[in-house]
């Protein structure tokens, strides 16, 4: 999917899905979604939705693809590869937490991640943002630790075991500017 979508247009995708599907699902939204939901994404704008939930049924995922190319969209638009294949060790080794949204679903119960859920997953990608090269995740951890009320002094106060753990975090985020 090369095109962007705000939230609205992410959550008419999900109503769509909800009325195709007869299977019910969860959706665990991290990511750009979860930081548009909650006024953190600069521009308000994301791919897709990524969910930290396992494999959905073979007719989720027949629906999610159908609705995609029907809206030019690829058949990630709605995604669990943030799960890694395993979405309970994530919640749970990470301690994440979920704000349920209600959309008036009936098949689809849609949660997105705490700001500090999101702030922990965005650290880790910002680590890895040394190999991969990515910046989006360093001005998104810079909007959550903003939209949290953190200087940079409580950062690094708050997160100092963060430079054994998340060394290339910890440094990145320690001098940006915010």
């Amino acid at each position: 999917m090369n095109r962007e979508l705000d939230v609205d247009e992410l959550i008419q995708l999900l109503r769509e899905l909800d009325n195709t599907i007869t299977t019910p699902i969860v959706v665990r939204a991290v990511g750009g979604f979860a930081l548009a939901w909650h006024g953190v994404r600069v521009n308000g704008l994301t791919a897709d939705i990524d969910s930290i939930t396992d494999d959905y049924p073979v007719e989720v995922e027949d629906a999610i693809a159908k609705i995609g190319a029907k809206h030019g969209l690829g058949p990630w638009w709605l995604n669990n590869d943030a799960a890694a294949d395993e979405p309970d060790f994530i919640i749970e080794s990470m301690d994440l937490k979920w704000e349920p949204v209600d959309c008036g679903f009936v098949h689809i119960s849609l949660f997105v991640g705490d700001l500090v859920s999101l702030l922990k997953l965005k650290l880790s990608a910002v680590e890895d943002s040394a190999l991969s090269g990515r910046t989006r995740d360093l001005d998104d951890t810079i909007g959550i630790l903003r939209a949290l009320g953190l200087t940079k002094a409580e950062f690094k106060r708050k997160y100092s075991y963060l430079q054994d753990d998340m060394p290339n975090a910890f440094a990145l985020v320690s001098r940006a500017i915010w």
